[in-house]
C-alpha cells in the first residue's frame, strides 16, 4: 500500500476497523454457545494446583455444612440452598473465605485464589461473565458447588434455570 499504513486511513469519510483476534472470536463463540445452550465448557480455567486446593476446600466446606445442619436443621437453606439436604445431589453455598483458612488466620484461601484465576483480568471465564452480565461492573454474589455423590443417577450437562431470549 502506497502512502499509508496497512491499518487503514482515519480521516473524514473513512472507516477504521481491525480484524477480530482469535481470542475475541473464541469469546464471541463462547457467548453465543452460552446464549443458545445455557452452558459452555471453558477448558483450563484454573491452574491444576488451584483446582486441587479448591476441591479440598469444597470437600471440607461440605463436611462443615453437614455438621452445622446436624446441629441446627434451620441452617440448611443457608448451607445447601434447600430446606433439607438432598443425600446424593445438592448445591452447597460456599463462603468466599473458607472456614479452614479463616481459622488458620489466612486472608486468602483456595476459594479466593480460584475466584481470582477464574474472574481476574484477561481470564476467559471473567471475560465471558462480564460480557454476559453488565461488563466490568459485573459482580458475583454467590458461589455454589454442585456435588453428585456416588450412586446418583447420571445427568447430562444442562442449565437449571430456563432463560428468555
Amino acid at each position: 500500500q502506497k502512502g499509508g499504513s496497512a491499518r487503514g486511513a482515519a480521516g473524514f469519510g473513512s472507516t477504521s476497523s481491525r480484524a477480530e483476534t482469535t481470542e475475541e472470536k473464541l469469546e464471541t463463540l463462547r457467548a453465543q454457545t452460552l446464549t443458545e445452550d445455557g452452558v459452555v465448557l471453558i477448558k483450563g480455567g484454573l491452574e491444576r494446583e488451584t483446582a486441587l486446593a479448591l476441591r479440598e476446600a469444597v470437600i471440607d466446606e461440605i463436611k462443615r455444612a453437614r455438621e452445622a445442619v446436624r446441629l441446627d436443621p434451620a441452617a440448611s437453606p443457608s448451607r445447601f440452598h434447600v430446606p433439607v439436604e438432598q443425600p446424593t445431589r445438592a448445591f452447597t453455598l460456599l463462603p468466599f473465605r473458607d472456614e479452614a483458612s479463616a481459622a488458620a488466620g489466612h486472608a486468602n484461601g483456595p476459594i479466593i485464589q480460584a475466584m481470582r484465576e477464574l474472574l481476574g483480568r484477561d481470564a476467559a471465564v471473567g471475560n465471558l461473565f462480564g460480557r454476559m452480565c453488565d461488563g466490568s461492573d459485573s459482580q458475583l454474589h454467590d458461589f455454589y458447588a454442585l456435588r453428585t455423590e456416588p450412586g446418583s443417577a447420571r445427568q447430562q450437562v444442562h442449565f437449571d434455570t430456563p432463560f428468555q431470549k
